[in-house]
């Protein structure tokens, strides 16, 4: 167990110590992963792929772009 965890430290080291340099993380990029996973499932059974990709564009930018005057 423990050899495993030295063997994945050094394995990430990089990923690791850039977050503590620089605190960067794949945050914007996971959110947007799990929001597209989301959309997908909404959206079972659209076989038509224009209306698939705006649905992603409204749950990407539309409600900016609705409630951008209120």
């Amino acid at each position: 167990m423990f050899l495993a965890l030295c063997d994945a430290l050094a394995n990430w080291r990089g990923e690791i110590t850039n977050y503590f340099s620089r605190r960067e993380t794949s945050g914007f990029v996971e959110g947007l992963n799990n929001k597209i996973k989301v959309i997908k499932r909404r959206c079972y059974g659209i076989y038509n792929l224009g209306r698939l990709c705006r649905h992603i564009w409204l749950d990407v930018q539309g409600r900016q772009v609705l409630f951008a005057g209120h």
